[in-house]
């Protein structure tokens, strides 16, 4: 991983036990059948500490407290998208992954663009920041929700117009929820966003 040698530069001690949190959303962060944590973004941190040669723990959160916990100093890092208070808060090492952010609804409607989703109430992830435009087009209704797996659920009760979120991220929570295509409509492709790297300017030199 290159992010290693980033991670060297933060100055940190080397007997450091790395506190890591990693956000309770499926496919990157939660609970797999046998009880115990797993996830994309929980295994890649557990790999960046113990390749740098670190103790660590690593916990679950809810998205919106994974960033939180960094910028207050109970979090030595998070693998997650950016926000302002990381921006301000966090030294961003280095880019993870890279997804494309989608809306998606339900069969059969069509959404082609913004413009088809003004009127309409579309769930968002709490604490997630998906897309400049789709935040600043103020006649969209956006209704928080705790995870993906709520958000089509809410979909496909009526009770919302669709969802937006990381591609993998609802198209991995409809499977766990045995949601075939044919319910799902054709996404709207907005953006890319990135998984960084944030680590917290209140615990690095410590």
């Amino acid at each position: 991983l290159g992010v290693l040698a980033v991670l060297f530069a933060i100055p940190v001690a080397v007997a450091k036990n790395l506190r890591i949190v990693t956000i309770e959303v499926a496919p990157f962060g939660f609970v797999g059948e046998n009880g115990k944590p797993t996830g994309m973004m929980y295994e890649i941190g557990n790999l960046i500490a113990t390749e740098a040669g670190f103790t660590y723990s690593n916990q679950l959160v809810p998205y919106a407290r994974s960033a939180h916990a960094v910028v207050h100093g109970d979090a030595d890092f998070v693998l997650r998208y950016s926000s302002a208070e990381l921006i301000a808060s966090a030294t961003q090492v280095v880019g993870v992954l890279s997804l494309p952010t989608i809306v998606l609804g339900k069969a059969p409607a069509k959404i082609e663009s913004l413009a088809d989703l003004r009127g309409k109430t579309v769930g968002n992830p709490r604490g997630g920041r998906f897309d400049p435009a789709f935040e600043a087009d103020t006649a969209i209704l956006k209704h928080q929700v705790s995870d993906y797996s709520q958000m089509l659920k809410m979909q496909m009760n009526g009770r919302l117009d669709a969802g937006i979120g990381s591609a993998i991220g609802l198209y991995y929570n409809a499977q766990r929820l045995g949601l075939h295509s044919d319910q799902l409509g054709n996404p709207l492709v907005l953006s890319t966003q990135t998984f960084e790297l944030h680590y917290s300017k209140k615990t690095a030199d410590n």
